[in-house]
């Protein structure tokens, strides 16, 4: 739990801010750009990461949930415990959201808390508590129709509002840019790794057709 308050020198109390330290990155761009791979080498590289979906995720899976502890011997399950989501879990280290556009509206402002203020506020199942948050997100997503438009914002594309959009500290676009050449060159080494034997990468293409 952690503590926001302490004492002045007449005994009042007076609120202490919290400096966030971790910045939080979204990629945004056009299918078959490689933003999921960004995401699992980041996950690979930090020593302590939590990868989830967003197409699978709830408000609880994200920061906590109350659950009904029936192990206790007596309790006749009347006692609830926390179970901490993927941001809690998170805690100094990086938390990766795949497919965040596919997250409802409601689920998506449960996690402002934990991406400005580093905590997680509960109050559920007569619980009070605040849990550290204190976990880098890195979000992909597709733009919404799926293209990304160049001559829309990236709040028009992303749909996500400028309240979550406005926490995140870096945000990059990957454009799919058609170059018909190019698209030839990496279709042809596709297919040789995957039709001709022994082709694949001992006989690799040069990397200025590519």
């Amino acid at each position: 739990l952690s503590n926001n308050h302490s004492f002045n020198k007449h005994g009042r109390k007076a609120v202490r801010s919290r400096r966030r330290t971790q910045s939080h990155i979204l990629l945004i761009g056009d299918p078959g750009t490689g933003k999921s791979q960004f995401l699992r080498f980041a996950a690979a590289l930090s020593p302590r990461s939590v990868l989830t979906t967003g197409t699978g995720s709830s408000t609880a899976g994200l920061t906590c949930a109350a659950v009904r502890d029936t192990s206790s011997s007596g309790s006749k399950g009347n006692e609830f415990s926390l179970e901490a989501g993927a941001l809690a879990l998170a805690d100094r280290g990086v938390c990766c959201i795949d497919e965040f556009g596919c997250m409802s509206k409601e689920d998506r402002s449960s996690i402002h808390e934990a991406m400005e203020q580093q905590t997680i506020s509960v109050a559920k199942a007569g619980i009070i508590a605040k849990l550290n948050a204190r976990a880098t997100v890195v979000a992909v997503m597709n733009p919404h129709g799926g293209i990304y438009d160049d001559t829309q914002s990236v709040q028009q594309n992303s749909r996500l509002g400028s309240a979550l959009l406005s926490r995140f500290d870096l945000i990059f676009k990957m454009i799919d840019q058609s170059q018909a050449e190019r698209d030839k060159n990496i279709a042809r080494f596709l297919l040789q790794q995957s039709i001709i034997p022994g082709s694949g990468y001992d006989r690799p293409m040069e990397i200025r057709r590519l």
